[in-house]
């Protein structure tokens, strides 16, 4: 099933989060504003006092260690990378990458001088040792390829300088095959730093960040173990810098516990709802039809039924909508359905598809949510998009429609009609506005 992920994925999804680009810019924009927010203050060579490691001096070795210009400064000292000092062959290997990532800042930096052009951006490093580990953990900055963060993770044992690999250090703290679910659980804790002050729909930030975890191949040196002795991950959390999409890899803490599938609450409300036992329930969710998007009492008589599920079950929900610019950029979808995953974290997508649902386009801001969506899609009795329920390396398709006017249900999720309910006139007046205003 990863596979199946990774190949929808790589070909697809980055096209689709490219229309995410520019909602996901004004997130970041506090960051960008300056420069400095990428830069971090030179690093201390080492975090125990160890004769294994040393820096290498950057310094040293290029022609002007610090210059000032008009707008910014090209500080060497904001560049430190370490000599690893174990006597073998993976020690060796290390070194040589280690030699390599210095010679290219070299070159840069030397460019910076040449055009004028500051700050190139920072290298830091910190170490854990004791009797039996040296890991070493590299974080570097570029700012003139556009502000990645990556890392190099090396993780020897002592005293033969042998690298361990990812599934040697996990044994060491007990940690399995739950390792992808727990880093899962870091992603998120991420996630809600990152969009606290998000003003916009935060779920297609988080959602993105899981796509990535699960639909990349399994990198190795993964894991080290931080300067405080804890078991410690390089991941990808999505984030945006300028105008393009960039992966952040940064070091966190793992939590040493297992991590299992978490029920969407919104499920388990509405399982209740029906009298039905939650955790037997072998459908991949829950799924009705609301009515139509056309102006006026059908548009009115959909958002009431809307009411009657949000008054009971829901705290909010997020808007999926196909928008087409053939003709101006307008609404095109007159079919409202509700759709309630499973799953906790499970990443809901619209997709835009032709009349036999092959896929088509792109994925826009708008078209990506979680938890429990909101979907306007099909146009004028006609096909023209689905939706992707991914919940970690698992993908499954529907697409909702009407036959003949009716609403015949999705295979593999319950529709809920029966706990739809209208006891009276209310509605959502702003999203009726909103919705109308889309069309």
């Amino acid at each position: 099933m990863i596979d199946n992920l990774n190949g929808r994925l790589n070909a697809q999804k980055r096209n689709r989060i490219l229309s995410l680009l520019f909602a996901f810019t004004l997130i970041f924009t506090s960051l960008i504003n300056t420069v400095q927010a990428f830069v971090k203050p030179p690093g201390i060579p080492g975090s125990v006092d160890t004769d294994l490691v040393e820096s290498r001096s950057f310094s040293s070795k290029v022609s002007i260690p610090y210059k000032e210009f008009e707008y910014s400064t090209l500080d060497a000292s904001e560049i430190d990378i370490p000599y690893i000092k174990l006597n073998s062959e993976d020690a060796k290997k290390a070194n040589s990458e280690l030699d390599d990532i210095e010679s290219h800042f070299i070159e840069e930096y030397e460019k910076c001088i040449d055009y004028d052009i500051g700050p190139l951006g920072s290298i830091d490093y910190e170490v854990y040792k004791d009797d039996d580990i040296l890991s070493v953990v590299v974080e570097m900055t570029n700012l003139t390829a556009g502000a990645f963060i990556e890392h190099r993770a090396y993780t020897f044992s002592l005293p033969d300088g042998k690298i361990l690999t990812d599934d040697e250090i996990l044994k060491k703290f007990g940690v399995g095959e739950n390792i992808d679910t727990i880093i899962e659980e870091n992603i998120l804790r991420q996630c809600r730093y990152y969009s606290g002050n998000i003003e916009f729909k935060p779920s297609a930030f988080k959602a993105t960040s899981l796509l990535e975890h699960w639909g990349l191949p399994r990198e190795s040196n993964r894991f080290y173990i931080d300067r405080t002795g804890k078991l410690s991950a390089i991941y990808t959390v999505a984030t945006l810098a300028g105008s393009g999409y960039i992966e952040v890899k940064r070091p966190l803490d793992i939590l040493n516990q297992l991590s299992k599938d978490e029920l969407n609450p919104i499920f388990v409300k509405m399982a209740n709802g029906l009298d039905i036992d939650p955790n037997s329930v072998d459908e991949k969710g829950f799924i009705a039809y609301l009515g139509s998007s056309e102006e006026g009492e059908e548009l009115k008589n959909s958002l009431r039924r809307l009411i009657s599920i949000n008054q009971k079950y829901l705290n909010s929900y997020d808007l999926l909508y196909k928008m087409d610019s053939e003709d101006g950029f307008k609404l095109k979808g007159d079919e409202i359905y509700f759709v309630v995953p499973k799953y906790k974290n499970t990443v809901v997508m619209m997709i835009n598809t032709d009349e036999d649902g092959n896929e088509s386009g792109y994925v826009s801001y708008d078209e990506i949510g979680m938890e429990s969506v909101l979907s306007i899609q099909n146009y004028q009795n006609k096909v023209n998009s689905k939706l992707s329920l991914i919940y970690r390396d698992e993908i499954f398709d529907i697409i909702p429609k009407l036959e003949n006017g009716k609403f015949k249900g999705v295979d593999g999720l319950i529709d809920i009609e029966k706990l739809i309910q209208v006891d009276n006139q209310a509605y959502d007046e702003n999203l009726y506005e909103f919705i109308l205003d889309l069309k």
